[in-house]
């Protein structure tokens, strides 16, 4: 009921001096938007909030992070078989590269003359490193293989006889057996060269 619904409803002689009396006072409905009003109900708001969050870190939230941490610590068994299956794939996904990069570095090494069980040496999974072991493998065995070949010449090519007269064939040929047995190949080579030079 509305208020100047109930003043109708009073004594004809009553109804100025109630509606005077009232009109000292604000209706709740404004009262509520009165700045002061608003400004006491945010603070109020304020401290409750204030206290309910304090009291929920306090008593609750310690115990649901531990029912979350044990919650996600417990896997489900079918969790377990997608992550052992997940490392199973990586795994032969790794070795379909490792393979794929041994072949690659035979290749790369037979291109060179380089033995290829030292591609084993050279294979890796990372693709920069793969590229610089390749490099630095065959620059070292090159440079190695052309320094023993020009020392081997210069050897056989400019220490004469002891007579003299250019080594004979006896001589050549026991060097040539010897370089061989010892695996150094570039010698024999040379050697066998100089063997057909001088039939």
């Amino acid at each position: 009921m509305a208020l100047q619904d109930f003043i109708d409803k009073l004594p004809a002689d009553v109804q100025e001096a109630y509606k005077a009396e009232t009109a000292k006072y604000v209706p709740i409905s404004e009262a509520f938007n009165h700045k002061d009003v608003q400004s006491e109900f945010q603070r109020q708001l304020s401290i409750k909030h204030e206290t309910t969050m304090a009291n929920f870190q306090k008593d609750k939230l310690p115990g649901l992070i531990d029912e979350e941490i044990k919650r996600r610590g417990t896997k489900q068994p079918w969790e377990i078989e997608i992550e052992k299956m997940k490392a199973e794939n990586a795994d032969l996904q790794r070795q379909a590269l490792l393979k794929d990069r041994k072949a690659q570095a035979i290749a790369e090494l037979s291109k060179h003359g380089i033995d290829s069980e030292l591609a084993d040496f050279v294979v890796t999974d990372d693709e920069a490193k793969f590229s610089e072991n390749i490099n630095r493998l065959v620059g070292k065995v090159t440079s190695y293989r052309d320094t023993a070949v020009k020392t081997e010449k210069e050897k056989i090519f400019s220490t004469p006889s002891p007579r003299g007269q250019a080594q004979s064939a006896d001589s050549l040929e026991t060097r040539y057996n010897a370089a061989m047995a010892s695996g150094d190949i570039a010698s024999a080579m040379t050697i066998k060269r100089q063997i057909s030079i001088q039939q």
